[in-house]
């Protein structure tokens, strides 16, 4: 009896299996995606699958890079965004981590996004006018780019406002400063000194002597001997 149990059970078991197998395959249904960008020429940077057309976006996460044709799939009319490309170029995005963090010593000239260089001059005068002689002048982010002339600045523009203040103004970048004739005399620099390894001493091209500017490992050679101030 038991071996008759046995058997039935066995072949029940079989049939479940050999069944299974003639079913037709029940594939689950693809998420509705939150974004469709389609009618598209998508790059993926994929050796497998280099070139598609079409690609979903559901939340965060990117869940289809697909043909027009498959791509309607994750489309759900009312819920998905749809864009057509219409064959617009589509790439992985660039996320630049790069960034300069201002100052927030409320005595720093900020120079961002001046276009004529005698704003410099101004608000060098208007900072030397409340600091004690010999205290440091410092700001920076100018970027002569920006300026109308595309001309790099020069102690010209600081030395007349002044005479009596070690003055720093960094470039935008952090690569380069501008500083004053006195900073040069208090450093030992001029018209002879050789630019260092990995830096320059930008000078001027008809008499030789520094400009004011100083880039990258130029300006490890500035002393600006300046005295401490007690506010």
């Amino acid at each position: 009896m038991q071996k008759e149990i046995l058997a039935i059970i066995t072949a029940v078991h079989l049939l479940l299996i050999i069944g299974a197998g003639k079913m037709p395959y029940m594939e689950s249904p693809a998420p509705y995606a939150d974004l469709v960008i389609k009618n598209a020429k998508i790059i993926t940077i994929d050796e497998k699958n280099p070139r598609a057309e079409a690609i979903a976006v559901k939340g965060e996460f990117i869940i289809a890079v697909t043909s027009n044709k498959n791509i309607n799939q994750y489309i759900k009319e009312g819920t998905t965004k749809v864009i057509d490309a219409k064959e617009r170029l589509v790439i992985p995005g660039f996320n630049d981590a790069h960034a300069h963090f201002g100052s927030i010593n409320p005595d720093y000239i900020d120079l961002r996004y001046i276009t004529d260089p005698k704003i410099i001059t101004e608000r060098v005068k208007e900072k030397v006018a409340k600091a004690k002689p010999g205290e440091l002048i410092r700001g920076g982010n100018w970027e002569h780019e920006m300026f109308y002339n595309k001309q790099w600045p020069t102690k010209e523009l600081i030395d007349p406002v002044s005479p009596n203040n070690p003055v720093a103004l960094s470039r935008a970048d952090g690569h380069s400063v501008l500083v004053n004739s006195y900073v040069i005399k208090k450093s030992g620099i001029t018209k002879d000194t050789p630019d260092p390894f990995g830096g320059e001493i930008q000078k001027d091209p008809e008499t030789s002597e520094p400009t004011g500017i100083f880039k990258e490992t130029a300006k490890q050679l500035l002393k600006y001997g300046a005295v401490k101030v007690k506010r």
